[in-house]
């Protein structure tokens, strides 16, 4: 997994993996 900002996608609010 890459660090990139997935909070927009991630439900769980993650900003740093999906």
């Amino acid at each position: 997994m890459e660090t990139l900002h997935y909070s927009e996608t991630n439900p769980s609010g993650d900003s740093r993996f999906a």
